[in-house]
């Protein structure tokens, strides 16, 4: 649910994807394409499919569609009040053409297939922010990876390292992460079409022939049966999603511990108005961490939620569906809040080689003072290793490339 409190932590163009004007536009290009598709096979009049559709493309204002949305908590559904809008247009223009709205389809065909088209630009625009954050990485890496920096394990002190190795586990559970947000999405993003009761009896013969013209027709994958209360897939979305905020968490935290004033080692984008404080000048707050950090206190919850509402009565759910709903919404908000936030923190960020190299050789030289078998030695490891992370980098650039 949108809130001053939520949006400050969100992503505009995510949560204008799930917003009433998207979800109502989402709905509208499933009947538009499945009245055409319908057209086509011989399943309606070629010309009611025509006003059917000129009526989904006169879509309702923001005002209308908001007005539908809120409808749908005496309907119980937010596809009713959009398909009653849209009979009461045909109605207007041929009453005639009735009998090819919505025809065949359910309540839950538009919903679902609205979530996955809607999810399918919500991925992208969260693939584009990692994107940004590893570009930046890499940047980073190029201009100071072999920078001596002191390593610390258990928040204190231990050996010397190099900034690049600390960038890498910042680096490779993103792009992961990506690879596997493509994989689930391909998979779990895909058309629902199949009726009242998941059998699609309304196109007899002509049904699959119509579930495969749909799902072209509106860049769909498709599975191999209806998918009503088959929500493994959607879980397992959720889940990469939320293991995405967890990755990217990570990468806060380092960023907001050697951005500390007493350390220095590393420093947010800065930008007017940026990091301030309404009552210390002087402080400068990694905000982005902020808000990153801040998504990996609300994302599990919403994990756990998706994962929870799987138990789908029967052939449609009572309360699990609709809960499911809600939440998947809010976690793809979330997750593109806090990977546009850490976005906007390392794009321009900056690192400090002095500041690193001066805390490693403070530490070296107590160490030298109080050890009995030498103190540890400033390398950058073993030549086999240095050489593997040059591969890594290597692999990460081709993919960002590609």
């Amino acid at each position: 649910m949108s809130s001053a409190y939520g949006d400050m932590l969100g992503h505009p163009a995510t949560a204008q994807l799930f917003a009433a004007p998207a979800v109502v536009r989402a709905m509208l290009r499933l009947e538009r394409e499945l009245v055409r598709a319908q057209a086509e096979l011989g399943l309606v009049a070629a010309d009611h499919a025509q006003t059917v559709a000129a009526c989904c493309e006169d879509e309702p204002d923001h005002l209308q569609a908001q007005e539908l949305v809120a409808q749908a908590a005496a309907s119980g559904s937010l596809a009713i009040p959009v398909v009653n809008w849209l009979k009461a247009r045909v109605r207007e223009r041929d009453a005639a053409a009735l009998v090819a709205t919505h025809l065949g389809a359910t309540s839950q065909d538009l919903i679902d297939t609205a979530m996955s088209l809607q999810g399918q630009q919500a991925l992208a625009l969260i693939d584009a922010q990692v994107q940004r954050v590893l570009r930046s990485i890499l940047r980073l890496a190029q201009s100071h990876g072999s920078a001596p920096l002191l390593a610390r394990t258990l928040m204190q002190p231990a050996l010397p390292t190099v900034l690049e190795a600390r960038l890498l586990n910042w680096a490779l559970p993103l792009q992961r992460c990506r690879e596997q947000l493509t994989l689930r999405g391909a998979q779990a993003l895909t058309l629902q079409l199949a009726g009242p009761v998941g059998t699609g009896a309304a196109w007899g013969e002509r049904g699959v022939a119509l579930r495969k013209a749909v799902a072209h027709r509106l860049g769909l994958p498709l599975h191999a049966w209806a998918w009503q209360v088959q929500r493994d897939e959607v879980a397992r979305l959720a889940a990469e999603l939320g293991v995405l905020v967890g990755a990217m968490a990570k990468v806060a935290a380092d960023v907001a511990l050697m951005s500390q004033a007493e350390v220095g080692e590393l420093q947010e984008s800065t930008a007017p108005g940026r990091g301030g404080s309404s009552a210390m000048s002087h402080k400068r707050n990694p905000v982005g961490a902020m808000v990153a950090l801040a998504a990996l206190h609300r994302a599990p919850q919403r994990v756990a939620a998706v994962i929870g509402a799987m138990a789908h009565e029967h052939e449609r759910a009572l309360g699990p569906w609709q809960a499911e709903g809600a939440e998947w919404a809010d976690l793809f908000v979330i997750a593109a809040g806090a990977c546009a936030a850490m976005a906007d923190a390392l794009e321009h960020a900056s690192v400090d080689p002095a500041r690193m190299a001066h805390h490693l050789h403070v530490f070296m030289a107590g160490s030298a003072a109080q050890a009995t078998h030498g103190a540890p030695r400033l390398e950058a490891g073993p030549d086999a290793l240095q050489a593997q992370r040059a591969v890594c980098w290597a692999e990460l650039a081709r993919r960002l490339s590609a």
